[in-house]
C-alpha cells in the first residue's frame, strides 16, 4: 500500500478490519439537489476496493455487508470532521485578515 494512488475522482482511507490495517479505496458523492426543483440525494460514500495481504480485492465478494456498511460510515465521518476543520480553519483566516486590516 505505500505509494498508493487512488483513482481520479476516488480517496484513499486506512480503516480496520478486526485486528488489521486496510487501505480502503472510496468514491464519495457530495448531497445534491434541493428537494423542491431538482431531487435531493443525500451525500454518499461507495467502498470500491481494500488492499488484503498486498492485493487489491473487490471487498463485496469476500466480506459480509455489515463490515462495508460500517467502513462506509466511517469514511464519511472522517469526511464531515476533515469539512468541519476545513471550514474553521477558512472562518480563522478570515478572522485574522479583517484583524490586519483593521489594525
Amino acid at each position: 500500500g505505500h505509494g498508493a494512488r487512488p483513482q481520479s475522482g476516488c480517496g484513499l482511507i486506512r480503516l480496520t478490519l478486526a485486528e488489521a490495517e486496510v487501505l480502503v479505496e472510496y468514491e464519495a458523492e457530495a448531497e445534491s439537489g434541493d428537494g423542491w426543483h431538482d431531487p435531493h440525494y443525500p451525500a454518499r460514500v461507495t467502498v470500491i476496493q481494500a488492499l488484503l495481504n498486498g492485493q487489491w480485492i473487490d471487498p463485496s465478494e469476500v466480506l459480509i455487508p455489515s463490515v462495508i456498511e460500517r467502513w462506509e460510515e466511517q469514511i464519511m465521518e472522517a469526511l464531515d470532521e476533515a469539512a468541519q476543520v476545513a471550514a474553521d480553519d477558512a472562518a480563522e483566516a478570515r478572522h485574522r485578515d479583517r484583524m490586519e486590516c483593521e489594525s
